[in-house]
């Protein structure tokens, strides 16, 4: 077996929540949920974790939205082929159309609603990946 194939990561997509001290906008006062991927349990990414999946596997499961949460150790790229998303990235509202590119550092809140029919990836990877991410 490729050594490198240890590295990839095949998502559980568990309903277990973690959620930080960091609150949701609009004054809820609930907090904003941690994740390792969306709707995923809080752990540690391997130092060179890259995970990819299409932008339908999870928002199909969440009517096309994400809604806000961050991830502690991941950096997360959206590619766009088709389609059109608007975002909240530490509330920073905007919206995109395809192609397009949108990058998600580390401790981002952030959250998507996606057109129907867009088409593209999301691809996370670990902090370590990155090491000069964290000062941009």
């Amino acid at each position: 077996m490729d050594a490198d194939a240890e590295n990839l990561y095949f998502s559980t997509m568990g309903d277990q929540k973690r959620s930080s001290k960091r609150q949701l906008p609009g004054g809820s006062g609930a907090p904003i949920p941690a994740f390792f991927l969306y709707a995923e349990p809080l752990q540690p990414p391997d130092e060179r974790l890259i995970h990819i999946e299409t932008i339908a596997a999870r928002s199909g499961l969440n009517q096309l939205q994400i809604k806000a949460h961050r991830h502690r150790d991941l950096n997360q790229v959206l590619l766009l082929r088709r389609g059109k998303v608007r975002y909240d990235l530490d509330a920073e509202l905007g919206s995109i159309r395809a192609p397009a590119v949108l990058a998600v550092p580390p401790g981002t809140v952030h959250s998507f609603t996606f057109q129907p029919g867009t088409i593209g990836v999301v691809i996370s990877f670990a902090s370590s990946l990155a090491p000069d991410s964290q000062d941009v």
